[in-house]
């Protein structure tokens, strides 16, 4: 599975290889015996109507009115992703000849609890439990899940919000229409998104949501996030995924909740992928950087820089490939030249 660089559908940007990856998961949800797409990265009558019929399907929040439009990480692409059928037969593994591996309910050597204790201090937990917006005027909330593309809102009513301690209905359950008033009293303010403001969105902002409830959904995305760089086989492929060692994995993991699943297809990350496939764990390490220096991505990219170091020892045999040695950098051994 690859992922899109740009939307696809009724008013999309419709790029052949993005067009062609939804032909490809549409028909990879299919159930045996219904005719399935040409993959030719046309954008016809055909292709249209089964964006449409998967959303009525698959899309609760879109089942009364189909977008007939998928874009990058949205409700459609995240139903799409996760409607692969695990018991395809070799001729409809996209033709490439290999045995592909299907999208696991945990894809990651590493636990979801050793993720959040890696990303919870860069990116705030329950103690940012109400929406903001983030420096590129996207809404957002605790563990940097972010909502995005044409489903956003709808992306922020899915989760369950309360009103706030001291409003004149705290602790009652908020309804999709006092959510939209806070998520649009967010985009109506830009000047605020900076940092150290969250006081101020605090502030603005009437719902608030549970620590349960954003770790649920940063689990949903970690797991869609790395499903979406295992299955991947484009320039953005990072390789044998399944078979690194844990702290590259949890490098890679990093990548993803910084700058989303696709990061292999952005140009400074391309050398970084290309390392990994051939398991050059030591120039990975100096190929995942972030151009931009905001907020905690330093931090980031120093842990980062930790994880592929200890990548590369433990792929020359200085370490066991399941075990996680981050927040630990282990040290090479030396051996004495005889």
């Amino acid at each position: 599975m690859a992922g899109i660089a740009s939307s696809v559908g009724r008013v999309g940007k419709n790029y052949r290889p993005d067009v062609i990856t939804v032909q490809r998961l549409i028909n990879g949800s299919l159930p045996k015996g219904i005719v399935r797409l040409a993959e030719d990265g046309m954008i016809g009558p055909k292709t249209l109507a089964a964006i449409v019929a998967f959303q009525r399907q698959n899309v609760p929040a879109l089942s009364a009115a189909p977008s007939g439009t998928i874009t990058p990480g949205d409700l459609t692409w995240q139903r799409l992703n996760v409607a692969i059928r695990s018991d395809a037969d070799d001729s409809e593994k996209h033709g490439m000849g290999v045995d592909i591996p299907m999208a696991k309910a945990w894809p990651a050597k590493f636990t979801f609890d050793q993720f959040i204790r890696f990303s919870e201090p860069l990116e705030g937990g329950s103690s940012v439990d109400h929406m903001f917006m983030v420096q590129d005027k996207q809404v957002a909330t605790g563990f940097g899940l972010t909502f995005t593309g044409s489903g956003a809102l709808a992306e922020a009513q899915r989760l369950p919000w309360f009103f706030k301690a001291g409003h004149e209905r705290a602790g009652q359950r908020c309804s999709p229409t006092e959510v939209e008033t806070d998520f649009n009293a967010v985009l109506g303010r830009p000047d605020l998104a900076a940092p150290g403001n969250l006081p101020a969105w605090r502030q603005l902002t009437s719902c608030r949501v549970s620590r349960q409830t954003l770790l649920d959904a940063a689990r949903r995305k970690i797991v869609f996030n790395l499903n979406t760089v295992r299955l991947r086989r484009d320039a953005g492929a990072v390789g044998d995924f399944d078979n690194f060692p844990v702290d590259a994995q949890l490098c890679i993991a990093s990548l993803t909740w910084a700058v989303g699943p696709n990061f292999g297809l952005v140009s400074h990350f391309k050398d970084f992928c290309a390392a990994c496939r051939i398991h050059d764990f030591a120039l990975a390490g100096q190929k995942c950087f972030f151009v931009s220096q905001v907020n905690t991505l330093p931090q980031r990219q120093m842990h980062q820089r930790t994880m592929m170091h200890n990548a590369e020892l433990v792929e020359g045999g200085q370490g066991d490939f399941d075990t996680l040695y981050w927040p630990t950098r282990l040290h090479r051994d030396i051996v004495p030249i005889l």
